[in-house]
């Protein structure tokens, strides 16, 4: 079967975003600061279902702005566990919750700012062993979220690269235009300035365009800025196309393969924080140590995997689903233009599985790796 006969049996509903010719809610990130205060005595009396008497109050503690979860622990003297009894304001409520707990709390959402109030009591723990504080200390260990950095738009630089139509006889894709408009626009609404997105479309995108563009975003990085790579195209492995053995390629306009080695190579001198996201088949295998805690990577499929394109929207899948939907529709659970890229990200890996189930050469399943989630795209003008 040639090359351009294979290519017409693709053409379904979810097109393959080709490898060959013709075709994490992530988790914010927290650090925390324990204080320590020392007690000697009883403070009150309780019983396992009754409110404690206080004879003394004990040690009161402040959580800072933006602290706003707490974990008390109490450790005695004699080893054994006693009752603390907690009095404290939950967030977003009045002051006035208060709990006996056996030997430590569990973690606890507080109001900002607000502080805490925690006696040993004698007498019974809530699960019924005795409690008989002696002298000790209570550790209050205050968490908050890690904001990474706010980074002006003079420290941001994106190059976006999208091939929709090919030079000579290679197939044509569906979306790569659509996903570069949709990045191109998220950036701008998020106050990225236009002289600093480098944009290669079609033509543009020849296999020395795409490298030199890669080598201006390395040379613009530095320690205090934010990158960005998007690619939107074809990829080529040798079993599904005229490719050389062994290695992934980014497929230029021209035909000319660039192999993984030379991605990682070029885009590995990218300084600070980036972010490097390919939509192609097999894409995951665009990270040959590119990732890391500054550094994130993502790809529409796995490196084993076929990633696909949605005609209707005008996009790829992992495109559509993270720069549209996600971000600019806000369906990643916050209001338009203000995702995090973690929320974009969780947003499409979790969709483009169930977008694509019922693919023949089965679903898609997005790789990512590396990068701060809580990091955004927004970058507000000075």
């Amino acid at each position: 079967m040639s090359r351009r006969a294979a290519m017409a049996l693709a053409l379904v509903a979810l097109a393959p975003l080709l490898s060959h010719v013709g075709a994490s809610a992530e988790v914010a990130k927290t650090a925390t600061r324990t204080v320590q205060s020392s007690y000697s005595r009883a403070g009150g009396v309780t019983a396992a279902t009754l409110r404690p008497e206080l004879i003394s109050p004990g040690p009161e503690q402040s959580s800072k702005s933006p602290e706003d979860r707490v974990r008390v622990t109490a450790t005695d003297a004699s080893g054994r566990t006693v009752g603390i009894y907690v009095e404290y304001q939950p967030k977003g409520q009045p002051p006035g919750a208060s709990q006996v707990y056996c030997g430590a709390s569990p973690t606890l959402s507080i109001a900002l700012g607000s502080s805490l109030r925690v006696t040993p009591v004698a007498g019974t723990c809530p699960d019924g062993t005795p409690s008989v504080p002696t002298s000790g200390t209570i550790a209050f260990v205050f968490t908050r979220p890690v904001v990474p950095p706010t980074i002006a738009p003079a420290m941001r630089w994106a190059v976006l690269v999208g091939i929709q139509d090919y030079a000579g006889s290679t197939h044509s894709t569906f979306g790569a235009r659509g996903d570069v408009n949709a990045a191109r626009t998220a950036l701008l609404h998020s106050g990225w300035r236009s002289d600093h997105i480098r944009t290669l479309v079609d033509g543009q995108a020849s296999g020395q365009a795409v490298i030199d563009a890669m080598a201006w975003l390395a040379a613009r990085s530095g320690p205090g800025t934010f990158s960005l790579f998007h690619f939107s195209g074809h990829v080529c492995i040798s079993s599904r196309g005229g490719c050389p053995a062994g290695h992934t390629f980014l497929w230029s306009f021209d035909n000319r393969f660039i192999p993984e080695a030379t991605v990682g190579d070029v885009l590995g001198r990218v300084q600070g924080r980036a972010w490097f996201d390919f939509a192609g088949c097999e894409s995951g295998a665009f990270d040959v140590g590119l990732s890391s805690p500054k550094r994130l990577v993502t790809g529409s499929s796995q490196a084993s995997e076929t990633s696909y394109e949605q005609p209707q929207w005008r996009e790829s899948v992992w495109g559509g689903l993270v720069w549209d939907q996600a971000f600019l529709q806000g369906r990643a659970g916050a209001k338009a233009g203000r995702a995090t890229i973690g929320q974009m990200v969780a947003y499409g890996k979790a969709q483009a599985p169930q977008v694509t189930a019922n693919q023949a050469a089965g679903p898609q399943h997005p790789y990512v790796a590396g990068g701060d989630p809580t990091q955004s795209l927004y970058a507000p003008r000075p």
